[in-house]
């Protein structure tokens, strides 16, 4: 937090260009092993499908919450 350009330098900045097929299955193992946790994580089991939309809206509010405050505009 001490350089909060970076942060928007990473996420919000497009760098153009396409990855390479490796980089893109490497880019998705850590979301890989957080829908398995969500999975692991239901009582009653859910499928991967439910799984991956529950963690793409954790990421996307966790995204959110994270520039709302950088810019300063949290309550």
């Amino acid at each position: 937090m001490n350089h909060p350009g970076w942060y928007k330098l990473i996420w919000l900045e497009s760098i153009g260009g396409t990855p390479s097929p490796d980089v893109i299955k490497i880019l998705h193992i850590p979301s890989q092993g957080f829908t398995d946790g969500i999975m692991k994580a239901s009582k009653n089991g859910i499928t991967k499908e439910k799984a991956l939309s529950v963690g793409n809206i954790l990421t996307c509010y966790l995204h959110g919450e994270l520039c709302i405050w950088i810019n300063n505009r949290s309550l």
